[in-house]
């Protein structure tokens, strides 16, 4: 059983868990690899697949929630690009000249990956529970 806020909504740690579940997925793919040597077309899949399965295995039963809980699975990989430029500028101030590019680029890869996997879970869940 879920918890819920008092207004009936999943509480703020189950949204949490989701952006910290995305954000370690995010960071594994990312962080080891040599900033020189970074594609971001190449992290692509890594990304999206890990926030795919994230999102539909702690999705919500509603819409509403299961969308908000794609967009929270969502925002764990730009805040492992956050982490990582965080890190390299304070070696380097020149190594991340772009780096609001790099963030846009990361939502734009785990949003559409977050929300689907928060409604083929929603779906899943719904299929499973009406047998017997």
């Amino acid at each position: 059983m879920i918890k819920t806020s008092k207004s009936g909504g999943p509480s703020l740690r189950w949204y949490g868990l989701r952006i910290l579940a995305a954000t370690i997925a995010g960071g594994i793919a990312y962080w080891p690899l040599d900033y020189n040597q970074v594609k971001l077309s190449s992290l692509a899949w890594p990304w999206g697949l890990a926030t795919f399965i994230i999102a539909a295995i702690l999705s919500e039963r509603d819409l509403q929630p299961g969308l908000l809980s794609g967009a929270a699975c969502a925002i764990g990989v730009p805040l492992a690009v956050i982490l990582r430029v965080i890190v390299d500028v304070s070696g380097d101030p020149t190594s991340h000249n772009l780096w609001p590019f790099e963030v846009v680029l990361a939502a734009m890869i785990s949003l559409p990956s977050g929300v689907l996997g928060a409604i083929l879970g929603r779906l899943v869940r719904r299929a499973f529970s009406n047998r017997p």
